[in-house]
């Protein structure tokens, strides 16, 4: 009796310990760069971080003033220096999403021995390469994959603690949570526990308004930010997808799908898993590759190595069994690390505008570095005092991207809903943004002479581009920036002058403009099964692209029905001084 309450009072010491070393593990990957986070400058990365963060300050409504990728909680995993408070509350919740990744590794890798220092190299390394929201969701997957391998059936506690959190990351990165929650589904309702789903599902719904509330929003906004920001999340692989040609990026990519491969063989494969434990790791697998696959470049393919990474661990103390399985899957994770490491090739240096330290976060040296940032920015938008004065006491928006240019000049910033021009890449976002910029007669917009790689410009956004041709007019302008106001509306009703099947790569010619905008609107046929299926992994085989005058442009297909303007009676700013065009084709029949 005496022995075991000796080993009773041990019990809770040993879970307050190894509470302590994930805080300290949390700590520990803030060494080195304290807060990390982005000080203001030119850059789009940082640019829709400073929007998000912008948004916050400024009291914007996610939903019906604001919708993108990150929701209300998006800063937590793109932090700013703009805000010393929120800039906090980041760095307090990446210690803890770091702290939960060890707990979920440390908990995984149990039966190995040494699996309390590998847990803490393994968290530390894919930190390296996460923002908070992926670790968080890398937690919450180890521990639901685990749980599933393994035929464990969580508490309730556990089950509401994981709800909560997936509610909170829903409102970090839509698709991020979306994952969590579905896990959440297949540990409870898979499990034929319906009771205990029905409990996860209501405190999952329940924090979800919560978190909503609690980031300063209306609950009537929660439907309509759903249903934008699922179209944002469908439309990303076809609209952003692109092919890299970067020899050492393919070598990057290659050495990704192979650690894929490999853990998607093991979770096949593995001794003593279930069908529903193997429908969950590869579920989890395929929606790291389409994170990775569609952009392969370096702030993509981080997370997917993380994810990997992590995967295999798991797979390694669950399932993995004989000298030759276990050797294949540790040498896989070995070379994934080593990549994961700082300063290798795939980790990027943590950047800034000028010389200043994160820890000037904690001096009255802020501010000083906030102006020297927002001086820096200044002098490389170089925004003229002419167009400075036609935007003066009125409400702004930002084309394309450049979002910056609101806090460095002090604009009022009005956003279009989806506040990147990149960003509006279906056809229901693209109107949202045109019905938006009518919206309000005193609205004018700052418009940057610039676009994003293989782009056209003046297709980007269609119909938005469309209502600023035909509804507003330049007010000012200098060799980069124009400044646009509301005017008369200029275009007459839609006149179809005809209607063809084209083969792909047929050229066609087009009518001269005269007195009118001449614009293309293209349908595309539907693409292959083999193309569709391949598409789920994010591999994106046979992109759409045009070619006007003999010069090609990547068109995503949810925008091809235009319309896709390609001739205008005289110059305009809007659409970059584009010059009528004589012919067009299209690499898709349609």
């Amino acid at each position: 009796m005496e022995a075991r309450e000796r080993r009773d009072a041990r019990a809770p010491l040993g879970s307050l310990s190894i509470l302590g070393i994930a805080l300290l593990v949390g700590l520990i990957e803030q060494v080195g760069r304290f807060l990390p986070a982005q000080w203001p400058r030119r850059h789009l990365d940082v640019s829709w971080m400073m929007g998000l963060e912008l948004a916050r300050m400024d009291g914007l409504r996610h939903g019906s003033e604001l919708v993108f990728s990150y929701g209300p909680w998006g800063f937590l995993s793109g932090p700013t220096t703009l805000d010393r408070s929120d800039l906090f509350l980041a760095g307090g919740f990446r210690v803890l999403a770091v702290g939960a990744v060890f707990l979920a590794l440390s908990s995984a890798l149990r039966g190995i021995r040494g699996a309390m220092p590998l847990a803490v190299v393994l968290a530390l390394l894919v930190a390296n390469g996460s923002q908070s929201g992926w670790l968080l969701l890398l937690a919450l997957a180890v521990w639901a994959l685990g749980s599933l391998i393994n035929r464990d059936d969580p508490a309730v506690r556990q089950l509401a603690a994981a709800a909560a959190l997936a509610a909170l990351l829903s409102q970090m990165k839509l698709s991020e949570g979306v994952l969590a929650l579905i896990l959440l589904g297949l540990l409870t309702v898979g499990r034929r526990r319906w009771i205990a789903g029905g409990v996860t599902l209501a405190i999952y719904l329940v924090s979800f308004a919560m978190w909503w509330l609690a980031a300063g929003q209306a609950l009537s906004d929660i439907p309509r930010w759903l249903r934008l920001g699922r179209e944002i999340v469908t439309g990303y692989a076809d609209a952003m997808a692109y092919v890299n040609t970067n020899s050492f990026m393919i070598a990057l990519t290659l050495i990704m799908v192979i650690g894929l491969v490999v853990a998607a063989l093991l979770a096949l494969t593995g001794a003593g898993m279930d069908w529903l434990a193997r429908l969950a790791v590869l579920g989890t697998l395929l929606f790291g590759a389409k994170v990775t696959l569609s952009r392969p470049d370096v702030p993509h393919l981080e997370p997917g190595y993380a994810l990997v990474v992590v995967i295999l661990a798991l797979l390694l103390g669950t399932v993995a069994r004989g000298a030759l399985r276990v050797g294949t899957v540790g040498v896989v994770i070995a070379c994934l690390c080593v990549l994961l490491t700082a300063g290798s090739p795939l980790v990027r240096d943590q950047e800034a505008s000028f010389g200043a330290s994160q820890f000037d976060v904690l001096t009255s040296k802020h501010v000083d570095n906030l102006e020297d940032a927002r001086a820096a920015l200044i002098a490389e938008l170089d925004v003229s005092s002419t167009v400075l004065s036609a935007l003066e006491g009125h409400p702004v928006s930002i084309d394309p991207w450049e979002i910056s240019a609101a806090w460095a000049y002090g604009l009022q910033w009005q956003p279009m809903p989806i506040f990147q021009q990149y960003k509006p890449y279906t056809r229901l976002l693209d109107r949202t943004n045109a019905r938006a910029l009518l919206a309000d007669p005193d609205h004018r917009v700052l418009r940057e002479r610039e676009h994003e790689g293989s782009r056209n410009p003046v297709w980007e956004t269609p119909a938005y581009t469309l209502a600023l041709v035909c509804n507003f007019t330049v007010l000012a302008s200098d060799p980069n920036w124009s400044a646009y106001g509301r005017a008369e509306n200029r275009c007459g009703a839609e006149e179809s002058l005809s209607s063809v099947g084209v083969a792909a790569g047929e050229v066609v010619r087009l009518p001269e403009s005269g007195e009118a905008l001449v614009a293309v609107r293209f349908v595309p046929d539907a693409r292959g099964w083999g193309d569709r299926v391949l598409g789920l992994t994010g591999v994106q085989r046979h992109l759409l692209h045009a070619t006007l005058d003999g010069t090609q442009h990547r068109l995503p297909e949810a925008l091809a029905g235009g319309p896709l303007i390609v001739g205008a009676p005289v110059a305009e700013p809007v659409l970059f001084d584009l010059e009528s065009a004589s012919s067009i084709s299209f690499d898709h029949a349609g």
